[in-house]
C-alpha cells in the first residue's frame, strides 16, 4: 500500500506556507520603505548642508549685499558657476528656492534674469534679514555685520567680513 498525503494535510501545509510568505513579504516591505525614508531624509540634509556652505562662501566673499523682500542679491568673489567677481541672487518662486549667477557685475544688483536661475530645492519658507549693530532690518544695501537666513524653520547666521 502506498503512503500519500491527505488533502487536509496538503491544505494545512499550503496555509502555513502562505502565512510565512505573507509575514516575510510584509517585513521586507517595511524594511525597504524605512530605508527609502532614511534615504530621502539624508538627501534633504545633504542639500541643506551644501546650501549652508554655498551661502557661507558667497556671504564671506561679498563686496556688496542687497536684501529686500526676502531676497538676497550679492556682488561676491564666491561664485559657484563662474570665477572672479560675480553678481548672484537667492529668491523664492512657486515654493522653490532659486539661485542666479552672472559673471559680469554691471547694472544694479537686483537686475537679474529670473528665467536663467536654477532651482536649488523645494522650500516652505525663506526669510532674509540683516543685522546691523543690534537691530535686524529687512531691507539693506551695503555690508551688514551679520546676515540671518531662515529656511524651513532652520535659522543660519553668517558673519560678514568687511
Amino acid at each position: 500500500m502506498r503512503k500519500a498525503f491527505t488533502l487536509v494535510e496538503v491544505l494545512v501545509v499550503l496555509t502555513l506556507m502562505g502565512l510565512l510568505f505573507g509575514m516575510l513579504s510584509f517585513a521586507f516591505y517595511r524594511a525597504s520603505n524605512g530605508s527609502l525614508n532614511v534615504l530621502q531624509l539624508s538627501e534633504s540634509i545633504k542639500r541643506e548642508a551644501v546650501l549652508y556652505w554655498e551661502l557661507e562662501r558667497k556671504i564671506t566673499g561679498a563686496k556688496e549685499i542687497y536684501i529686500e523682500n526676502d531676497r538676497i542679491y550679492m556682488l561676491t568673489t564666491g561664485g559657484s558657476l563662474y570665477d572672479g567677481v560675480v553678481k548672484c541672487a537667492y529668491f523664492v518662486k512657486d515654493g522653490a528656492l532659486f539661485y542666479y549667477e552672472f559673471p559680469y557685475p554691471y547694472l544694479s544688483l537686483d537686475d537679474i534674469e529670473e528665467s536663467k536661475a536654477y532651482k536649488v530645492m523645494e522650500v516652505e519658507s525663506f526669510k532674509v534679514r540683516a543685522k546691523v549693530r543690534d537691530s535686524e532690518v529687512r531691507t539693506l544695501i551695503g555690508l551688514p555685520d551679520y546676515v540671518l537666513i531662515t529656511i524651513n524653520d532652520r535659522s543660519f547666521t553668517y558673519r560678514v567680513v568687511k
